[in-house]
C-alpha cells in the first residue's frame, strides 16, 4: 500500500513506508533471489498465489511517468535516513483501479548509485522469464529498450528533486482495504 504524494497529467508519485500492508508471491522461504525464481516458475505454470506481507526496512518514493513502462524510485534506509540509490523498475504502465493503481513488474531493473553510475539488475530473471514463457523474446526486447531509453536520459532524470522528501511522522501504516482483490 502506497501513499499518493502527487498526481498530474504527466506523472504519479507514490510513497512506500515500512509497515505498509502488501502482498508478494507465495513461494516459501529461502534467499531473496531464490524466491524471485520460484515466483517466475509459479507464474509460468499458472500457479500464482499471493501472501500478505508488511513492507519493512526501507522507505521508497516511486516516480512513474503517465503511460510509462517504468518507475524511477528513490530508496532510503528508514532507521537512519541513509539514501541508498535510485532504482528504475521496468513495469507495465499504471492502471487506475478503484483503490489506486495496479501494475505488473517486468523483471529487469536498473540500479543507479549515489555517484550516478548505473548497472542492470536481474538480467538473469528476464532471461528466465523468456525461457519459461512469461515474456516473449519480443516483449523482453521492448522491456530492455524501455530501460535503454531511461538509461540514456539518466543525466537529466537524477537527481529528481525529491531527494529531500520525508514522510509526515504522523502517517499511519497503510492497510489494504476490504475487497481490494476483487474486480468491480
Amino acid at each position: 500500500m502506497h501513499w499518493l504524494l502527487h498526481e498530474d497529467e504527466s506523472l504519479v508519485v507514490l510513497g512506500l513506508l515500512p509497515g505498509a500492508d502488501g502482498f508478494e508471491p507465495a513461494v516459501g522461504g529461502g534467499p531473496h533471489w531464490t524466491q524471485h525464481h520460484k515466483a517466475l516458475a509459479a507464474l509460468a505454470a499458472g500457479q500464482w498465489s499471493l501472501e500478505r506481507r508488511a513492507w519493512h526496512t526501507n522507505r521508497v518514493l516511486k516516480i512513474t511517468p503517465r503511460n510509462g513502462a517504468h518507475s524511477l524510485d528513490l530508496w532510503w534506509r528508514q532507521a537512519d535516513d541513509h539514501f541508498h540509490f535510485w532504482y528504475v523498475n521496468m513495469q507495465e504502465p499504471l492502471r487506475r483501479t478503484r483503490f489506486g493503481f495496479d501494475t505488473m513488474d517486468q523483471a529487469l531493473d536498473i540500479v543507479i548509485e549515489p555517484d550516478q553510475s548505473w548497472h542492470w539488475k536481474d538480467e538473469d530473471e528476464l532471461a528466465e522469464a523468456i525461457e519459461l514463457g512469461v515474456f516473449t523474446a519480443e516483449q523482453a526486447a521492448a522491456i530492455r529498450a524501455e530501460g535503454e531509453r531511461v538509461a540514456a536520459r539518466l543525466p537529466e532524470l537524477v537527481p529528481t528533486g525529491w531527494e529531500d522528501w520525508r514522510p509526515d511522522p504522523a502517517w499511519p501504516a497503510l492497510s489494504l482495504p476490504e475487497g481490494w482483490d476483487r474486480l468491480a
